[in-house]
């Protein structure tokens, strides 16, 4: 996304972590991380509307019994008001939003609209 709006290429290098990426970084391996808090946002740095960010859902097939659905949702929303997951995600930068069935599938929806606009956009194609 932010290589189309910039203008620029840039090459995908995958970690298993952050720590090894920022040592990367400040070693001059590599030029970029997506998230290294002491510089200016993407948006502060003049590509307004920018905006990326990374969340996890718990999904299934479109065919699982809403028993089953509703149960592993109740599970989810416990584990997460948890104080030991809100901690693990707060020492990861990360904030735990609990939220309903239909709000996950708002967010789905709405990221995969984006996301398709943005691949149409830069012409993006499968390898």
């Amino acid at each position: 996304m932010f290589q189309h709006r910039a203008g620029i290429s840039m090459r995908h290098v995958p970690y298993k972590g952050g720590a090894q990426a920022l040592t990367d970084v400040v070693g001059g391996h590599v030029e970029v991380l997506a998230m290294f808090c002491p510089v200016p946002t993407v948006a502060e740095s003049g590509f307004a509307g920018f905006e990326a960010s990374v969340w996890y859902a718990l999904v299934g097939p479109a065919d699982l019994p809403a028993p089953v659905a509703q149960s592993l949702h109740a599970a989810a929303q416990k584990a997460i008001a948890s104080a030991q997951v809100r901690d693990l995600l707060a020492a990861a930068g990360g904030v735990s939003s609990p939220g309903s069935m239909e709000q996950v599938q708002k967010l789905l929806s709405a990221e995969a609209t984006r996301y398709d606009r943005i691949i149409r956009d830069a012409g993006i194609q499968p390898d």
